[in-house]
């Protein structure tokens, strides 16, 4: 659910807050040793970074998430627009073609706890970034880990509303 979470609040533009979720999704995870997990979660990383963090960086984690879901049979989730190859989500920046394959084919043979640690450090590479170009605090207590509204979606998410049914809420 931290994953879908994440996505949510990204596209109502918190970006505080979709780091979070997704930096918990990747903690999990990895915690779970569980690939397919990594696979959205990288992905979905992946797609909140957008241009933020090192193009190389990115390219790496953009061939670790293709290689874990070819490897667990992942097909297209809900946050990837249709008919377009998963990298050409990356940006690659000022960087070089060859650099960026190379990191890309250097991404794809990463292991599964390298993928984890690498997802993380962008994530929190751009929480730090974003924290320190606005004057909101990004961390909350565990008391207020979710806002109320994060807490009205996981419900909905429980319940099994689609992503667009809890958006008409």
């Amino acid at each position: 659910a931290h994953i879908e979470l994440g996505m949510i609040v990204a596209q109502q533009g918190d970006l505080p807050s979709a780091l979070r979720h997704l930096r918990t999704a990747l903690e999990t995870s990895g915690r779970l040793r569980d690939r397919y997990l990594l696979s959205l979660g990288a992905r979905a990383a992946l797609t909140v970074l957008g241009g933020r963090g090192d193009p190389v960086e990115r390219a790496r984690l953009a061939g670790a998430a293709d290689a874990l879901r070819q490897a667990t049979g992942g097909g297209r989730v809900p946050w990837e627009p249709a008919q377009v190859q998963p990298t050409a989500l990356v940006t690659r920046g000022s960087h070089p073609e060859a650099d960026w394959e190379a990191a890309y084919r250097e991404g794809r043979a990463l292991p599964a706890g390298e993928v984890v640690r690498l997802a993380l450090r962008l994530v929190d590479e751009a929480a730090t970034s974003d924290a320190e170009s606005s004057s909101m605090p990004t961390h909350k207590g565990p008391e207020n880990l979710l806002s109320a509204r994060e807490h009205e979606v996981l419900r909905l998410v429980a319940q099994g509303l689609s992503t667009k049914a809890i958006g008409r809420t």
